[in-house]
């Protein structure tokens, strides 16, 4: 049954301008980071960028039309289903842990 929902959304002409404009503008974005921060960056560099800033992290929601910060993370992930394995987003997300209070 998957299998011919995704055959119809593939031939679902509406679908592939929608998806064709995110990833313009999710390219777009990667490249407006690069730039502020003035040196070349790989996406896990980028998505740490993306957590660490708030300001960054709603322009980007706003110019894509997500309407949850939540949305936008699982945005990130489905562009790039290896980016939870990087060991930067490892060590950044492992040095932003707090201790459970008791």
């Amino acid at each position: 049954m998957s299998l011919i929902v995704n055959q119809i959304k593939n031939n679902d002409p509406s679908q592939r301008i929608t998806t064709r404009e995110f990833e313009h503008i999710f390219l777009s974005y990667c490249t407006c980071v690069c730039l502020i921060h003035n040196k070349k960056m790989n996406l896990a560099k980028i998505f740490i960028v993306l957590l660490q800033t708030p300001s960054l992290r709603t322009a980007f929601m706003k110019s894509a039309s997500i309407d949850s910060e939540w949305s936008l993370l699982k945005k990130f992930l489905e562009y790039d289903p290896s980016l939870h394995k990087s060991k930067y987003i490892k060590n950044y997300i492992m040095s932003c842990k707090k201790p459970l209070k008791q």
